[in-house]
């Protein structure tokens, strides 16, 4: 898996700073500035696993 240098999320474009631990990333924010830490789920680079459908009867969701 490559960790993408610049991403575009929430409207805004982001620069990879650093790598914080194995799942999070440090992005700086291209117009203002700040900086935001990004997951690996976050960008897209893993899938969530598991049963959908057996997750939301465990959640006492009514019908699916």
């Amino acid at each position: 898996m490559k960790i993408p240098k610049v991403i575009s999320k929430n409207g805004h474009e982001y620069i990879l700073v650093a790598k914080c631990n194995e799942n999070l990333y440090l992005y700086k924010d291209l117009l203002y500035g700040y900086k935001e830490t990004f997951t690996k789920f976050d960008l897209g680079l893993i899938t969530e696993k598991g049963n959908m459908i057996s997750t939301a009867k465990k959640c006492g969701s009514g019908k699916i």
